[in-house]
């Protein structure tokens, strides 16, 4: 199972232990409240289609192998 967040902190692996096999922030980086509400919508795409491009990658893979 994928989780997305807004953001990650230092012991947010916890989750990890409760079925969560990956997690990703939705923002680049430190952001403003503001930068995050206004470009939710573009963070939220974004690392959505970065996450579909990941498990094509694994798809090739495990059949090259």
């Amino acid at each position: 199972m994928i989780a997305i967040a807004g953001k990650l902190s230092k012991d947010s692996d916890v989750v990890l232990e409760y079925g969560i096999d990956a997690l990703f922030s939705i923002t680049p980086g430190v952001v403003t409240l503001e930068d995050a509400l206004q470009n939710a919508t573009f963070y939220t795409e974004k690392i959505a289609e970065n996450i579909a491009r990941l498990l094509i990658l694994s798809t090739k893979k495990e059949r090259e192998d």
